[in-house]
């Protein structure tokens, strides 16, 4: 192992124009990737299952509560590329996709429309993710990613989540 190692070595430290060139290869050829390849830390997948969260204003009553999430489960199920949604007491909808072969559009299309339909209901913020095959995190959310920030000082942590935030606001698009 180490007789070829010192070999190697030696023809590199002999041929250095060629060692540089394909050090010059290989970074344009990392350069190209990284221009074409999808810009999001877990790229999305299809596994056909969406995940909703409904979200109303505080003091909005139970009853009221329930009665917005019946009315995006409703909503959810009639879609025609939907084949069966669970919902519960907490607002959450869990969505199971008809087959990819027999649907036109991908799970993140889907989700795009089923936004775009759900944002009609007044007094609600609903959520539809296509959440990443790879969990991250113990934590279910309404993102594909959750940040969690801790401290003692309410205050103090207002103001770092709020500075955060500001700065994680995308300048364009990570992914097209």
């Amino acid at each position: 192992m180490h007789r070829a190692y010192d070999r190697s070595l030696r023809w590199s430290l002999a041929h250095r124009p060629i060692i540089f060139s394909i050090f010059v290869a290989s970074f344009f050829a990392s350069y190209g990737l990284f221009q074409i390849m999808q810009q999001d830390f877990l790229p999305s997948d299809d596994a056909g299952l969406l995940h909703g969260s409904v979200q109303t204003a505080v003091g909005t009553s139970f009853d009221q509560y329930l009665a917005y999430s019946r009315q995006a489960a409703d909503i959810v199920e009639k879609d025609p590329y939907v084949s069966d949604v669970q919902s519960d007491e907490s607002g959450e909808l869990n969505i199971a996709l008809k087959p990819l072969a027999v649907r036109k559009l991908s799970a993140d299309q889907i989700a795009a429309e089923l936004r775009a339909k759900l944002r009609g209901i007044p007094g609600t913020s609903i959520t539809i993710v296509n959440q990443p095959i790879i969990r991250v995190g113990a934590r279910g959310s309404r993102s594909n990613y959750q940040y969690t920030l801790k401290g003692i000082d309410l205050k103090e942590l207002e103001d770092a989540a709020s500075a955060w935030c500001a700065g994680c606001k995308p300048t364009r698009p990570l992914s097209a």
